[in-house]
């Protein structure tokens, strides 16, 4: 199912993909203790079943079940979220206070369709 396309990027996100879930778990359980992730492999649509997506975790909480989409990019290494919206052509973006994936950025589309063939409400990036 996986390929074996390998690049030094690819690598760092791999390896350090737990220490993303981690942070992101730690962050969303001060509003919502409840909250867990899973490792899914690839879920396909019950209305639409030619349909799917492999995302890297679902997300259990207390509004229902949504996925976590991780990227580990090489180039932000060390940086802070701050440092990292600051670059315009970085595909999160900050507006009132809110950091989120920018509508125009390639990865925003990919989401959408991932998220909503599998019925989840929620995608966090």
């Amino acid at each position: 199912m996986y390929s074996n396309f390998k690049t030094a990027a690819t690598e760092f996100g791999n390896s350090h993909e737990a220490i993303g879930v981690y942070k992101y778990l730690a962050t969303k359980k001060v509003t919502d203790p409840q909250t867990s992730c899973r490792v899914v492999g690839l879920l396909l649509s019950t209305e639409r079943p030619w349909l799917g997506a492999s995302l890297d975790r679902l997300v259990l909480d207390s509004s229902g079940d949504g996925g976590l989409e991780v990227k580990c990019p090489s180039s932000k290494q060390g940086m802070t979220v701050e440092e990292t919206v600051a670059d315009k052509s970085f595909c999160l973006g900050k507006v009132n206070d809110v950091v989120s994936l920018k509508g125009s950025h390639k990865y925003y589309h990919q989401t959408q369709q991932k998220y909503s063939s599998c019925g989840l409400y929620l995608c966090c990036f």
